[in-house]
């Protein structure tokens, strides 16, 4: 049973669904004046020459159901031309006749020319009395154009009345105006709120099947594979895109939780160090107040009791020592008188023996051994002099003459031996000098790369600076194309290579397009007073885009970022230098680069830098620890050097010292003019010998005398003894006198103050301090102890007051950081510290728990319901597709498609890999219900969720997006061709086909799909069944059309077709046939109807009246 029978009321066609029964055009194109178009409820064909106004009809239905039409779109599909495409609404309107002349700028002739009117209304009827009719008026002035064009919308439950539009409008169209002429009916103007109402009065729920109606009206086929045309024109929005729309906007309630909670985390850590430094602060703070009071207050009073204790002890101890000085000094006084009285008494007596004789020869052999000393120091001198010039000789009257004449003759030979000694010192001096100069410079040079990563020359990166500090660019975003470029160890002997090549790119600034214009004023205003290159790396980089197998890239290693991949597309395209280790090859390349560093920059042009060659110049490397490691053997090297020359330096100078001196001692020997005898020694030796001599006789004529003068020596000396030390007693016992009475003086006046007041702890405090001191006993001792103490008290207070601040800085710094980010009524001081433990205690045991409890109930329960709902609905929508599809297969079977075959519909699974990974990800984010997730569980499927949600919400993400939710790419819509046989030819496409075949296909497929959408399959009836379609079948032959046409009534669709008049044989499948007629020297349209023999259609003929 077909399903248009399927509710039979007599022989009624299908009652209850609307159906075209009548067309009005008013004024429209070359049907000038009102026409009426009855449709058969069995389908009607319009035929007739061409360009006699089908498609103009066409084009008249299409301004009612369309906001936009686009005007003989089927005559276009079909070969039409482009000038087809200047039809418009305001062309109908006028009755476009053609150009007036043939020259240019000639107007445009029209049959209506002046102010009009025009209609269409389409009138539907479900076949059980119930009447709409949708309408369209359009209205335009005398010298409207295109823009003025008025249009107004009418929905009504009869047909148009047009002759009260004829007679009751004055002036242009006003909806009030349009609901007095048309009691009852619905006036829009708005064709959205026009469509949204006929959709409902026809029963159509979704848009797309009049989309659907669209196509097949204007020809356009399925625009390409079944399954596309199925994905993009039939299946429904799915409820998936809606539903996670929801599920993101309700994930950001849970976002607002979980910023409180982040807020209450992020406000326990700012402030979880507050409890523990305020401690610290008020300890330090009691900690240093007791310090200084024992500085200023204990300190002193403690050190004047000692003092004074001190003091006592001194005098006592010094009177003590003055008494017994006393003493001593008396019995020192006692015995020298008496060894006074000795002396005397042994002098007398050595005279009386003749002592004076023996004084004499005394003096005699004192004063000959005197003037000996004297003339030894003449003699040891000259021999000297001698043995500093080199003259050995003997020292005599002759051997004095020799060394003279000698000396005179070395004086010429010394002098070209200074000269040249001097020479050589000052070489090897200025070459010794240069390499420590060198070694400074080079030492220089090493610390000022340690303190940097770079290997770019110190000017050019103070360069980069000074331009950074004056733009506001971070250096960061500029690099030295150098700082990006780096040779690996294993191409280590290409390094002197590329570094000869690419200096010229390696020592540029490589700046972002956007940072460019401030680059380069910065460099226009600016005298740099030396060279740098930028470079903008927002330009593409034209050239090769693939390095050959032996480019000067594949040597190197560029840095991971966006700049290092430039960089390496700068020298795959511009330095694609071959590198070739025998410099023969360099001739069978067109580019190269040698080992050794010959560079061949084209065919007749071939080059070699050395001016860098040291390590010290290499400006290629990610950091420079390479560099400085080669400048440091450079720098070992030099300082071996170095040492050489030194050595040899020394040398030089020590052997021209040695020459000056010698030289100064030849020429003092030379000028020297004293007689032998000023200058030998030998008469005063002899002098002495002789009065020694007299001095034995004399002593030896007398013994006893010997024995008196042993004793009075020994008795001066004792009393020379006794006097000093009566002296060294009475300077004692002043001493001791002047301390004691200065002694007594300080301990009077510290006793005379009065005792100070000493608090007991403040006592014990300043034993324990003084302890490690021991007993003090003196006044010094008590002022190195007094002054060490004092020192460590004030040590301690430095550092507790060190301390003090710190801690008041951080907890300030602590607050004003809080204030700034969250606010507070505290203020920012340290003296809001115990406001700000409260708070943090607050946070600790309410806030925060609070907040985690909010967010594990939301994101447990309300989260998990709205994405877990958006999980069973992904499978839902896709299962609805095959539901809704499949069915379809039971009236398709029953329509032939060829001969004993039919087609069917099949539709396969096909989750994308990126749907199947976020539905993955998805449950994996969301809380696993009925087990206790710790911390880092939820946080960690939180931010996994917030990240799929970012990712929904990111416009970048559409086409992600759309592949994960739009279930209609989740499976592939096929059509395939049974045959009775069993035999299938699966995928069937219309593009493949010849032209007839592929409008039948099309028509069968269009028929599945309008299906689909209205329900008829779903439901077994639909409220509206309408088809029109312009150019029908005009590529195929009548047993084509006959099975398209069935498939169409199969499905329960009425058809209002045009085609030409040699397509008339297609009314053998419809109710009724109706021609156009067009006078072509009034160039007016009518109609003309007619009912098919055989036909049961109840159509009936209308008058053409051409006016």
């Amino acid at each position: 049973m077909s399903i248009e029978t399927t509710l039979p009321m007599g022989d009624l066609i299908n009652p209850g669904q609307n159906r075209l029964s009548r067309i009005q055009i008013v004024n429209w194109g070359t049907f000038d004046g009102a026409h009426t178009i009855h449709v058969d409820r069995a389908g009607t064909l319009l035929t007739g020459d061409s360009g006699v106004g089908k498609s103009t009809i066409f084009d008249a239905i299409l301004q009612v159901m369309d906001a936009r039409p686009k005007m003989n779109e089927a005559a276009q599909n079909n070969g039409g031309t482009a000038a087809e495409e200047k039809r418009t609404a305001f062309s109908y309107m006028r009755g476009r006749l053609g150009t007036q002349g043939m020259e240019a700028g000639d107007g445009t002739a029209y049959q209506r020319p002046g102010a009009t009117w025009s209609a269409v209304c389409l009138t539907f009827d479900n076949g059980l009395g119930q009447i709409t009719s949708l309408s369209v008026l359009m209205d335009l002035p005398a010298t409207g154009t295109e823009h003025h064009v008025g249009r107004f919308y009418a929905v009504h439950n009869r047909p148009l009345d047009i002759p009260s539009l004829e007679t009751g409008m004055r002036g242009r169209f006003t909806k009030g105006a349009l609901e007095s002429l048309l009691p009852g009916a619905q006036i829009f103007d708005s064709h959205k709120l026009f469509a949204e109402r006929y959709r409902t009065a026809l029963g159509v729920e979704d848009e797309k099947a009049f989309g659907l109606l669209r196509i097949l009206q204007t020809g356009k086929g399925l625009g390409g594979t079944v399954n596309d045309f199925f994905r993009n024109h039939v299946l429904d929005t799915p409820k998936t895109l809606t539903a996670a729309d929801e599920a993101v906007e309700d994930f950001s309630h849970l976002r607002s939780i979980r910023r409180q909670l982040e807020r209450a985390r992020q406000q326990r850590d700012h402030l979880a160090n507050v409890p523990d430094q305020h401690r610290l602060f008020l300890t330090t703070k009691a900690e240093l107040d007791r310090v200084r009071t024992l500085t200023a207050d204990g300190l002193p009073a403690y050190r004047r009791r000692l003092a004074l204790a001190s003091h006592e002890r001194d005098v006592d101890r010094l009177t003590g020592a003055a008494t017994t000085g006393r003493e001593a000094l008396k019995a020192a006084e006692k015995q020298r008188t008496k060894l006074k009285k000795q002396v005397a008494e042994l002098t007398a007596r050595y005279t009386q023996e003749g002592g004076g004789a023996i004084a004499t020869l005394e003096r005699e052999v004192a004063a000959a051994q005197a003037q000996l000393v004297s003339r030894e120091t003449v003699e040891n001198a000259f021999r000297a002099d001698l043995r500093a010039a080199g003259i050995d000789t003997d020292l005599s009257p002759a051997g004095l003459v020799t060394a003279r004449s000698r000396a005179n003759e070395l004086i010429k030979t010394l002098n070209a031996d200074v000269d040249a000694a001097r020479e050589r010192s000052s070489d090897a001096h200025g070459e010794a000098w240069a390499l420590k100069g060198s070694i400074a410079k080079l030492e220089t040079e090493i610390a000022s790369f340690r303190r940097r990563r770079s290997n770019i020359r110190p000017e050019s990166l103070e360069q980069r600076a000074r331009i950074c500090e004056a733009t506001g660019i971070d250096e960061a975003e500029m690099p030295f194309a150098g700082e990006l470029i780096d040779v690996p160890a294993e191409h280590a002997q290409w390094r002197a290579a590329a570094e000869r090549v690419l200096r010229p790119l390696s020592t540029a600034l490589l700046v972002p397009g956007e940072h460019m214009p401030a680059v380069t004023r910065y460099l226009s205003e600016t005298n740099l007073r030396g060279f740098l290159r930028c470079i903008d790396v927002s330009i593409p980089v034209d050239g090769p885009s693939e390095p050959g197998p032996r480019d000067l890239i594949t040597k190197l290693s560029t840095y991971d970022s966006a700049m290092g991949d430039w960089v390496a597309r700068k020298i795959t395209a511009h330095y694609d230098f071959e590198c070739v280790e025998n410099p023969d090859e360099l001739a069978k390349v067109s580019r190269g680069v040698s080992l050794g560093g010959a560079v061949k920059r084209n065919s007749s042009t071939t080059e070699k830098d050395d001016r860098h060659t040291k390590a010290s110049d290499n400006v290629l490397g990610f950091d420079n620890k390479d560099k400085i490691a080669a400048l440091a053997g450079e720098l070992l090297a030099l300082r071996a050097s170095f040492e050489e020359a030194d050595v040899v330096s020394r040398k030089h100078a020590s052997e021209q010292d040695d020459l000056i001196r010698r030289l100064a001692a030849v020429r003092k020997v030379a000028a020297d003019t004293r007689e032998f005898e000023e200058i030998s020694a030998e008469e005063h030796r002899a002098a002495v010998t002789a009065a020694v001599e007299r001095l034995e006789s004399a002593r030896d004529a007398n013994a006893d005398l010997e024995q008196i003068r042993f004793e009075l020596d020994t008795a001066e000396l004792d009393l020379t003894a006794a006097t000093e030390k009566i002296g060294v007693l009475k300077g004692d016992l002043a001493r001791l006198e002047a301390e004691l009475t200065a002694a007594t003086e300080r301990r009077d006046t510290l006793a005379g103050r009065g005792p100070d007041a000493l608090a007991e702890d403040l006592r014990a405090q300043l034993d324990e301090l003084f302890a490690p001191f021991g007993e003090i006993t003196d006044v010094v001792h008590l002022n190195d102890a007094a002054g060490q103490v004092e020192r460590n008290l004030l040590t301690e207070a430095a550092r507790l007051d060190k301390t003090l601040l710190e801690t008041r800085t951080r907890l300030e710094r602590t607050f004003e950081t809080y204030s700034d980010k969250w606010g507070s009524d505290f203020g920012t001081g340290v003296d809001s510290a115990e406001e700000y433990v409260r708070r943090y205690e607050d946070i600790v045991t309410e806030g925060l728990p609070q907040h985690e409890s909010e967010f594990r109930e939301y994101f447990n329960n309300r989260t998990y319901e709205r994405f877990s709902d958006l999980l069973q609905l992904l499978d839902e929508e896709r299962r609805s597709i095959s539901a809704r599809l499949l069915p379809l297969n039971s009236v398709l079977r029953r329509v032939p498609y060829h001969v004993d075959s039919h087609l069917e519909i099949e539709v396969k699974t096909t989750v994308p890999d990126d749907a199947h990974k976020f539905r993955t990800e998805l449950k994996n984010a969301l809380p696993m219900m009925g087990v206790r997730q710790d911390k880092a569980d939820m946080d960690a499927r939180y931010a996994a969720l917030e990240g799929l949600v970012e990712k929904l919400k990111d416009p970048q993400e559409r086409r992600w997006r759309a592949e994960v939710l739009d279930v209609r790419a989740h499976v592939t819509i096929t059509c395939t061709n049974k045959l009775a046989n069993g035999q299938s030819f699966t995928n069937l496409q219309a593009s493949l086909m010849s032209g007839g075949e592929g409008q039948r296909f099309t028509a069968f497929i269009m028929a599945s799909a309008l299906a689909y959408q209205l329900g008829i399959v779903s439901q077994g009836f639909s409220t509206y069944g309408t088809v029109m379609m312009d150019e029908a079948f005009v590529k195929s032959s009548l047993s084509f059309a006959e099975a398209s046409i069935n498939a169409l009534h199969e499905f329960g669709f009425q058809l209002l077709l045009a085609a030409p008049e040699d397509k008339v044989d297609l009314s053998r499948f419809l109710g009724s046939v109706t021609e156009i007629l067009r006078d072509d020297a009034a160039n007016r349209s009518g109609t003309l109807e007619r009912v098919p023999v055989g036909s049961s259609g109840g159509s009936r003929a209308v008058d053409i009246l051409l006016r």
